[in-house]
């Protein structure tokens, strides 16, 4: 079941995918930035401490045994995603991730009208490869406004990833390098095989039953939704999961 909500940014992915920088592009281990996404060869398994699996890692946040999964497709450019992660993802980490109801992971969707969405990304990658996404993912949203505009805003993230204590050479060097590239790639592959078309899309899942249609057990809402949007599909859900009617 999918809800639009009011509030989505809408971009042309093939297209961010032929502005992705050149580095990015070389990374993707074969993608093909003209074709569809979904058709893109798949990436070599990186090592257990590689950039990419730390960063990876890094934007899980709940309990692996919770009964919900929450995929969040956003772009940290995208002022709808600004509305979401300050005001309606904070109700949902208190209410359902630190209670061990939820597990959320984050999954970078940025789109070709941001121009600054995918070093920003990259940013929030970098920054979750020495353990510190969520603060960086907190930062680059709660200063939207600031960093949007700058000329050159890797400057701008340099300062928030100095006030956050992280190695800045090393940060330096993953984002010049563009080390993440393949985690977004896979990310904008993932969404777009999905259907996946604007930002946010909030997917919420449970573990299916004997019987159950993907009706049954997932609820897709995309741009803004509220909590209380949010609660009602995640406590059907919920109930769903505990066998209840």
């Amino acid at each position: 079941m999918r809800d639009l909500i009011r509030g989505v940014c809408l971009g042309a992915l093939p297209l961010l995918l032929a502005s992705a920088p050149a580095g990015a592009q070389a990374a993707a281990s074969g993608a093909r930035p003209a074709a569809a996404p979904a058709t893109a060869k798949a990436a070599p398994v990186p090592p257990l401490d590689s950039v990419v699996t730390r960063a990876a890692r890094s934007r899980m946040l709940g309990k692996q045994e919770a009964p919900l999964l929450i995929y969040v497709f956003s772009d940290f450019q995208c002022p709808f995603c600004r509305e979401f992660e300050t005001g309606t993802f904070p109700a949902i980490d208190s209410a359902y991730v630190r209670t061990g109801k939820a597990r959320v992971v984050f999954l970078n969707f940025p789109l070709n009208i941001h121009p600054h969405s995918w070093v920003g990304a990259e940013a929030a990658m970098c920054a979750g490869a020495q353990g510190k996404f969520w603060p960086m993912h907190d930062t680059l949203f709660a200063e939207q406004k600031q960093w949007v505009d700058a000329a050159e805003p890797e400057t701008v993230f340099e300062r928030y990833a100095a006030n956050l204590g992280l190695n800045l050479q090393e940060f330096r060097t993953c984002t010049r390098d563009d080390q993440p590239a393949t985690l977004l790639i896979r990310d904008l592959t993932a969404g777009a095989s999905g259907g996946v078309q604007g930002t946010p899309t909030i997917v919420v899942l449970r573990e299916p039953k004997k019987g159950e249609e993907p009706k049954d057990v997932q609820r897709i809402f995309t741009g803004a939704v509220s909590f209380s949007q949010f609660r009602e599909a995640a406590d059907e859900l919920l109930k769903g999961a505990a066998g209840k009617p």
